[in-house]
C-alpha cells in the first residue's frame, strides 16, 4: 500500500513526464521503477527455460528497432549491447590470436586465454542483462497501456504518455510483448505477484 505523500509524489512525477512524448530526449524513463523491475523477472524466468533466441527476434523486429531508436534511454542500452558483443569477439579473436602464437613461439602465452575467457564470460552476461533491460521496458510500456492492473484509473497521465508512445509505435499490435511473455495475464487477476504490484504502485 501507497500512502497519500507516496501517490502524490507518482502523480507528479507522471505529469513532469508528460512532456516526454515528444522533444529531443524522449525517453521511457517515466515508467515505475517497480513494474520495470518486475517485467525484468518475467523476461529473464522466459528466456532462462527457453533460451534466448526469442529475445533477439523480439528486440529486432521493425517495430520494436523503431521505438528502441526513437527513445534515448534505450538507445543507450543498445549502445552498451553493442559495445558487449565486440569486446566478446575480441576476446575470441584475442584467444585464437595467442593460441597460434603459442603453437610458434612459446606455449606459456597460451595461458592468457584463461582471463580472457573470464573477461568473456562476464561480458557475456552484461550482454544479455542489458537485453533483457531493453525488453522489459517494452513490456512495462505494453502493461500500462494495456491497464493490466488499473493505471488510468490512478495514473491517468502515465497511461495517457504510455499510450500516445504505444499508438506511435506499435499501431498494429499493442500487445506484441504482452502476448509472448504473458499470454495468460488474465489468470494475474488475484494473484500473489499481481497484489505485490498493486500494493507498490497504486493506492487501495
Amino acid at each position: 500500500m501507497v500512502d497519500d505523500d507516496q501517490y502524490r509524489k507518482a502523480l507528479e512525477h507522471s505529469a513532469r513526464t508528460a512532456a516526454d512524448a515528444v522533444g529531443e530526449d524522449i525517453a521511457l524513463s517515466f515508467l515505475p521503477k517497480e513494474l520495470i523491475a518486475f517485467c525484468y523477472g518475467v523476461t529473464k524466468a522466459y528466456h532462462e527455460r527457453h533460451g534466448y533466441k526469442d529475445l533477439s527476434q523480439n528486440l529486432m523486429e521493425k517495430n520494436s528497432f523503431v521505438c528502441i531508436l526513437m527513445h534515448k534511454d534505450l538507445r543507450e542500452l543498445m549502445g552498451g549491447i553493442l559495445w558487449c558483443k565486440k569486446i566478446s569477439i575480441g576476446c575470441f579473436v584475442l584467444c585464437a590470436v595467442m593460441i597460434l602464437i603459442s603453437f610458434a613461439w612459446s606455449g606459456w602465452i597460451a595461458l592468457g586465454i584463461i582471463p580472457c575467457f573470464g573477461v568473456a564470460f562476464v561480458v557475456g552476461k552484461r550482454y544479455q542483462e542489458l537485453r533483457l533491460m531493453v525488453v522489459a521496458r517494452l513490456l512495462a510500456l505494453e502493461l500500462v497501456n494495456d491497464d493490466f492492473i488499473g493505471l488510468s484509473k490512478y495514473l491517468p497521465i502515465l497511461w495517457e504518455t504510455a499510450h500516445r508512445k504505444i499508438e506511435l509505435c506499435f499501431p498494429t499490435n499493442h500487445t506484441r510483448f504482452l502476448d509472448f511473455y504473458i499470454p495468460s495475464r488474465g489468470e494475474l487477476e488475484r494473484s500473489e505477484l499481481q497484489g505485490l504490484l498493486k500494493g507498490r504502485l497504486l493506492p487501495e
